[in-house]
């Protein structure tokens, strides 16, 4: 069974993605098997939301090889909110996929946000590409999780915007007032 859910899944980690009805289409996965592995989906996101150990950054050059770090199994366009303390050290994180995060509305993504007990947040964006460069849509995003974190008087650190090995910090460049 397992070696036809990754067949029809084309790999292990797309399974993850699927729905409860998608993993019941596949023969010998019921209901009860269809929602166990969403719920190992669910914990292993909750899961790596909070480090396991303390990651301290020294420099918000680090933050940006943290995203790197993160992104380097992701063969789609992710989204990762990082909230950091004062003194640049990690508290939590959230991960959606772009489409995900532009689908959710303000109050959703709110939510998630103050879950965590939000200090400073940093967005990294992802698209596996060989440059890092914001489109119209970063800009839009921007603006809106902006908005989202002035609303709730959340410091909006930066958003950066990641290829496969290179980082675009849109507040070093000055693409973004933040």
């Amino acid at each position: 069974t397992a070696h036809l859910i990754i067949e029809k899944a084309g790999s292990f980690s797309n399974i993850f993605d699927w729905s409860i009805e998608e993993l019941c289409s596949i023969k010998g996965i019921n209901h009860s098997a269809a929602s166990l592995v969403k719920f190992i989906t669910y914990l292993s996101d909750k899961y790596a939301d909070f480090p396991s150990q303390t990651v301290l950054f020294e420099s918000f050059k680090d933050i940006g090889d943290y995203f790197l770090d993160f992104f380097v199994s992701y063969n789609s366009d992710t989204c990762l909110i990082i909230n950091i303390t004062q003194n640049l050290e990690l508290l939590n994180t959230i991960c959606f996929s772009i489409n995900e995060i532009h689908s959710k509305i303000s109050k959703e993504i709110a939510a998630e946000i103050l879950k965590r007990n939000p200090s400073n947040i940093v967005i990294g964006i992802y698209y596996p590409l060989p440059f890092a460069m914001p489109t119209q849509k970063d800009y839009y995003l921007c603006k809106k999780l902006s908005d989202i974190l002035k609303s709730l008087e959340i410091p909006f650190y930066d958003m950066i915007i990641c290829s496969k090995t290179r980082t675009f910090s849109m507040r070093q460049k000055g693409t973004f007032s933040f």
